[in-house]
């Protein structure tokens, strides 16, 4: 079974000496301390005193506690209980204090209500079977006392109709009057009388004993320290890997095209640039309004001096001179010595099908009596007729014309 030694504020005794000038302990002095320290560190410190070693949800926790002390959280997020004292006990006092019985225990474990303990004044030894409460009664003075291990207590689960609520307690107490004070305890409070008592087990032998140290010695309550740096150091873990996560490369210096003060400041921007300086170069007086007309005004006149608008009439020159360029290529190649060619041989051609046509014409009309028909003066003589036609009308001689009548009447004259 687990070894059970009860003592008061001398850590030895089950009986809390009684001193008009109580020594000071390292316990007093580490809750006087964390009356001095932030909420995340007096939570690291409070747990390591009653833990011994804080599990990874309490470190998430103490992470929480430090990112809301730093103003970097949303400060929406509800934030665990932090312990008013570091060790949950309170100022030494004078007046002796004695733990007598403890009784009424419920929820605890299988142990009945009836069953209770009486603490002799000397030595109090408990044995017995396995599983007839020993360790139960442990558990709740754990709970209830200054301990550095943090027991969990366990309602009867071999009964179906045990309710799911904390485990209570009553502890007899004596304050030196000859008097027994009963003081009500439920799992999750802390007393400051019964924190008085000290607890020692076997697992708080294994926070002392269990961990490697240089020291041939550590006194009691120093391995706080050791662990608060070992909670610290996972923090700092926690908050270079938000760090990291968060960090965007700073693209805001690609703005300026130029060097300046302002420039310099913008590139160099993080979490500890001086607020109230930007703000300062960020004023916009009458000294940047005159410099910004003065490069208004330089800007105008390079204008006006650029050969851009220069270039873009040369341009539409170009365009223009291009244009007709290619349009006197077109004449050239219609008008050219080929073209000449082309259009004498077409009068040409022109020439051989009217004569054609015109020779297909006397052959219509001769006559064995006309000797001269498709000779040069018989052509001639039609050609002439021809011209004579269009100058008259497109159609002429039409039929009835005198003319026309004429030679009809005249045929057989002109045969003779």
């Amino acid at each position: 079974m687990d070894e059970l030694g009860i003592g008061g504020d001398g850590l030895a005794a089950p009986e809390a000496a009684g001193e008009e000038r109580p020594q000071t302990t390292i316990w007093a002095e580490l809750n006087a301390w964390g009356k001095s320290i932030a909420d995340w560190q007096r939570y690291i410190i409070s747990h390591a005193v009653r833990d011994g070693t804080l599990s990874d949800a309490r470190i998430d926790e103490a992470y929480r506690l430090f990112l809301r002390d730093r103003k970097l959280d949303n400060g929406n997020d509800e934030l665990p209980d932090v312990p008013g004292s570091v060790t949950g006990r309170a100022v030494a006092e004078g007046t002796p204090l004695s733990l007598q019985a403890i009784k009424s225990l419920k929820n605890v474990n299988a142990i009945p209500e009836v069953s209770h303990v009486t603490f002799g004044s000397q030595l109090t030894v408990i044995y017995g079977h396995n599983g007839a409460g020993k360790s139960g009664f442990a558990r709740i003075l754990s709970c209830a006392c200054f301990s550095r291990s943090s027991s969990q207590i366990i309602r009867n689960i071999y009964d179906d109709d045990a309710p799911d609520a904390p485990a209570t307690a009553q502890f007899v107490v004596d304050r030196g009057n000859g008097f027994d004070e009963d003081i009500a305890f439920t799992d999750g409070d802390e007393h400051d009388d019964l924190k008085r008592v000290s607890v020692f087990d076997s697992s708080v032998a294994r926070i002392h004993l269990a961990k490697e140290n240089e020291l041939g010695f550590q006194p009691a309550g120093f391995d706080v320290f050791d662990e608060a740096i070992r909670a610290i150091g996972l923090i700092t873990q926690k908050l270079d890997a938000d760090i990291n996560a968060k960090t965007r490369p700073n693209k805001f210096d690609q703005l300026f095209a130029d060097p300046g003060s302002v420039a310099d400041k913008i590139a160099v921007l993080n979490a500890k640039s001086d607020i109230a300086e930007l703000r300062t170069l960020a004023t916009f007086g009458d000294a940047e309004k005159e410099r910004l007309d003065e490069v208004a005004r330089q800007e105008q006149e390079l204008l006006a001096k650029s050969p851009v608008e220069t270039l873009k009439a040369l341009a539409t020159a170009k365009t223009d001179t291009e244009a007709l360029q290619k349009k006197v290529a077109d004449l050239a190649s219609a008008l050219g010595n080929a073209a000449c060619d082309e259009a004498r041989r077409l009068l040409d051609g022109h020439k051989t099908a009217l004569l054609e046509a015109v020779k297909a014409g006397s052959e219509a009309v001769s006559h064995s009596q006309l000797g001269q028909t498709g000779s040069t003066d018989w052509n001639n003589f039609v050609l002439a007729s021809r011209k004579l036609g269009q100058a008259e009308a497109g159609t002429y001689p039409a039929a009835g014309h005198p003319v026309c009548s004429a030679i009809a009447l005249s045929m057989p004259r002109l045969l003779r």
